[in-house]
């Protein structure tokens, strides 16, 4: 399995500030599930010939069963800016731990590749390995301010985000288990 921060050591190196070190990073997407957000919600059943019946709390249950709860944010939050931070045209989305900071670096077609988000490792309340079924390289990030975010680093394969997850506990001086 490729480590994103061996591939792309060069390119990372180059984001982060002098005395910083890349200790791990993590080819994702953000795969939407159900999102808890303080949005107001459209519970209104509707019929529509072709569609069919539509029930919105039925569809957010669905949601829930087969993806999880992906997004438990507020506007603002941390969790909801790392979710925002995927631009259009990015080819790869890497989510990259060094000692001082966790960042999120887009990586466009022949461009150079960019930091789309970032926080101090203090803003960071915990990283888990959170498999469902055929999302076995789910991750979850907690932050301090209540918020969390579960990302995909594989549907099959669970290597990728629990190589992330040990490299965390390393990173904030905890022993990884057998279950990370």
């Amino acid at each position: 399995m490729l480590d994103p921060a061996r591939v792309y050591d060069t390119e990372l190196a180059a984001l982060c500030v002098p005395g910083e070190d890349v200790k791990a990073a993590l080819s994702f997407i953000y795969s939407s599930g159900q999102e808890l957000t303080a949005q107001p919600t459209d519970d209104r059943v509707s019929f529509d010939p072709f569609d069919g019946l539509d029930v919105p709390t039925w569809n957010r249950a669905t949601e829930r069963l087969i993806g999880g709860v992906s997004l438990d944010a507020r506007q603002g939050t941390d969790a909801s800016f790392l979710v925002g931070s995927d631009g259009r045209g990015v080819a790869m989305t890497t989510l990259v731990l060094t000692n001082a900071r966790m960042l999120v670096v887009n990586h466009k077609p022949s461009k150079a590749p960019t930091v789309g988000w970032e926080r101090p490792l203090d803003s960071v309340a915990g990283i888990s390995w959170s498999p469902r079924l055929f999302q076995f390289g789910r991750i979850e990030l907690r932050f301090r301010d209540g918020s969390a975010v579960r990302l995909m680093a594989g549907m099959i394969s669970p290597l990728a985000a629990r190589r992330f997850v040990r490299a965390w506990k390393r990173s904030v001086g905890g022993a990884p288990n057998r279950a990370d």
